[in-house]
């Protein structure tokens, strides 16, 4: 108990993706007396293809779900995760791209941003079709 509350702890859990393949997720949990974190790095492996580094979420004095789900759009590929102290994390890429973007969105924002990620995507697609894909 007392290393949960001061300590640090890693540890890798998968979570099966609803396009398929999985999303693996190294984390480190930190606690001290004023708050705790979590800082989480993403590897999107797909069916029979190659593993992709997707990028990192950070949680702050917010609990970690364990459940993110990527969004295919198009061609792309979008990852909401925690975006730390700033808002939401918009991780956007393909599976061939070796680096994919990386975009912090306000609680405000978010809020808009939402609806386009689970549904209305005509948006979002605007916005990614400036976005090289390789």
């Amino acid at each position: 108990m007392f290393k949960q509350a001061f300590g640090s702890i890693r540890d890798t859990i998968t979570i099966n993706q609803q396009i398929g393949g999985e999303l693996v997720c190294d984390y480190e949990y930190n606690a001290d007396l004023a708050s705790w974190f979590y800082d989480v790095t993403y590897t999107y492996v797909p069916n029979r293809k190659p593993s992709v580094h997707t990028g990192t979420g950070e949680y702050y004095g917010k609990e970690w779900m364990q459940d993110e789900q990527l969004v295919k759009i198009g061609s792309w590929l979008v990852l909401s995760t925690g975006g730390g102290l700033q808002g939401e994390k918009l991780l956007v890429g393909t599976p061939r791209m070796e680096k994919w973007h990386e975009t912090i969105v306000s609680q405000e924002e978010m809020k808009r941003y939402t609806g386009i990620v689970y549904g209305k995507l005509q948006t979002l697609e605007i916005l990614l079709a400036g976005y090289p894909t390789k």
